[in-house]
């Protein structure tokens, strides 16, 4: 016979299990709710790099920005700066006037002349033929221009800056006063056939920086596409690119736009708004804004119009007949320790950096409009702050303090 045993018996003979069961239950969802909640230890961890990061580069921000309103202050520096980290907007922002004259303020879409950095859109130019196999980087100069005294030097030698070709500048600012008129590039061509000056080298002995060089190449993409130079450039890349506020004007051509920049003395009084060789094109003569060259340089790195097997080689330090390597490509100066890949410009009263390391994912573009006779020290010091690393403060930070 089974005995009855009163409720009252059972919860005390069965208390201790049942509030052990209960116990257990509740610490089971309370560990399945902590580790699936906002406390998870692994997501606390990463929300607080996360603001750390934030931190850092509102600091870097802070402090670059200090840096160039100072030098600002001084008439040392009047230009644009975008600086991007890791896909994040460092910093962003204006710094003095377009015009000194018309007192006119600059805005984020103010448009430079970038100088030197030109080449790489003539570079970029000559190895999109190169994809479609219009020509070889090892064809020869004078496949192209058989007037020319120099028919050892190849495609890849005028890139690359070992050509030993004289440098046009020099030559036309001191030597010929006839020459003092609007010069065209077929004047350079001319001049390169009729007067046969002597290489500085043999081909790929040496290296040495030669605008020659990308006039000849962008003679070249002439001749291979059919198109002017800035036609073809408007076309093949720019466009595809959506490079909207990047202009390579032609011979004579009256560029008004009213974000365009003028390049001005250090003084800020007086204006450089013409020069004989302002419509030598190829390795100068375009105008871009930071935004456009922010496209530009991650545009090197996307095969967007050539192929990643071409793109690599422009990347590539250049092999001299020596066996040793100079630190350039294909219009890029290298830093191999840092892999770093960039290119200052410079013409009259405009100086210009485009700076990418791959590896740190750091994009830093400055464009000056006043001769900023800093620049190179300015681009040092910023450099240091992106990387967290101390700087000496320099000299000229120092004078007329009460200014």
């Amino acid at each position: 016979m089974v005995s009855k045993i009163s409720f009252k018996t059972f919860l005390q003979k069965y208390l201790l299990f049942i509030l052990t069961g209960v116990a257990l239950l509740l610490m089971i969802f309370f560990i399945y709710e902590y580790s699936t909640s906002k406390h998870n230890p692994q997501q606390d961890l990463e929300q607080k790099l996360d603001s750390i990061r934030v931190e850092q580069r509102e600091i870097k921000r802070a402090q670059i920005d200090l840096l160039l309103s100072q030098v600002q202050k001084k008439k040392l520096f009047n230009g644009n700066v975008l600086i991007i980290e890791k896909g994040e907007q460092i910093l962003k922002k204006s710094y003095g006037m377009i015009d000194f004259e018309q007192k006119k303020p600059l805005t984020s879409g103010s448009i430079f002349r970038i100088g030197a950095i030109s080449k790489s859109f003539t570079a970029m130019s000559i190895l999109i033929l190169v994809n479609r196999k219009k020509l070889s980087l090892e064809d020869s100069l004078s496949k192209f221009y058989p007037e020319m005294a120099y028919p050892k030097i190849t495609i890849h030698e005028l890139l690359t800056h070992t050509s030993g070709l004289p440098d046009y500048l020099s030559y036309f600012y001191t030597y010929d006063s006839e020459l003092m008129t609007y010069a065209r590039n077929r004047d350079i061509i001319a001049w390169l056939e009729n007067e046969q000056i002597p290489l500085s080298f043999e081909p790929s002995s040496s290296w040495q920086y030669s605008h020659s060089n990308y006039v000849v190449l962008a003679g070249i993409i002439e001749k291979v596409s059919k198109k002017t130079f800035p036609v073809f450039l408007q076309k093949e890349v720019l466009q595809p690119l959506g490079l909207e506020h990047t202009y390579l004007p032609e011979y004579h051509q009256d560029f008004k736009n009213e974000n365009r920049v003028f390049g001005f003395q250090t003084d800020t009084k007086n204006k450089f708004d013409d020069n004989f060789l302002n419509y030598v094109y190829g390795g100068d003569g375009i105008y871009s804004n930071t935004d456009d060259l922010l496209l530009w340089v991650n545009a090197w790195h996307q095969n967007k119009l050539v192929s990643k097997k071409i793109l690599q080689k422009a990347f590539q330090p250049t092999k001299l007949n020596n066996g040793l390597a100079y630190p350039y490509g294909f219009a890029w100066h290298l830093r191999q320790e840092t892999e770093e890949i960039y290119h200052l410009g410079t013409w009259l009263g405009f100086k210009s950096i485009v700076l990418h390391q791959p590896k740190t994912e750091t994009t830093l573009i400055i464009l000056s409009n006043n001769s900023c006779p800093v620049f190179e020290e300015l681009v040092e010091i910023i450099q240091k702050i992106m990387q967290g690393r101390r700087f000496r403060r320099p000299a000229w930070l120092f004078d007329n303090e009460s200014d």
